[in-house]
C-alpha cells in the first residue's frame, strides 16, 4: 500500500484583491518504484507575481521563467 500525500500544504496568502498578478504554474510527476508497483505523484506549483497596477509589467514573472529555465537547461517562453 502506498504512502498518502504528506504534502498537502496550503500557506496564508498576502495578496491584494485588488492586484493584478500574473501566475507561473509548475507541473511535475514524480515516480517511484517499489518491488511490485509504480508510484505516481503528480505535483502543480502556482507562483503568482504582481503584474503591476494595470496588469501589463510582466517583470517580476519573466525573472522567475528565466531563472528556471537556466536552472532546468530547457527553453522557456516568457511573457
Amino acid at each position: 500500500m502506498g504512502e498518502p500525500d504528506l504534502y498537502d500544504i496550503s500557506d496564508t496568502l498576502n495578496a491584494s484583491t485588488s492586484g493584478k498578478y500574473d501566475v507561473v504554474s509548475i507541473e511535475y510527476v514524480h515516480k517511484e518504484e517499489t518491488a511490485f508497483q509504480e508510484h505516481v505523484l503528480r505535483r502543480n506549483i502556482n507562483v503568482y507575481c504582481s503584474a503591476g497596477s494595470a496588469g501589463t509589467d510582466h517583470t517580476n514573472a519573466n525573472v522567475l521563467i528565466t531563472d528556471l529555465a537556466t536552472l532546468s537547461n530547457v527553453t522557456l517562453a516568457t511573457l
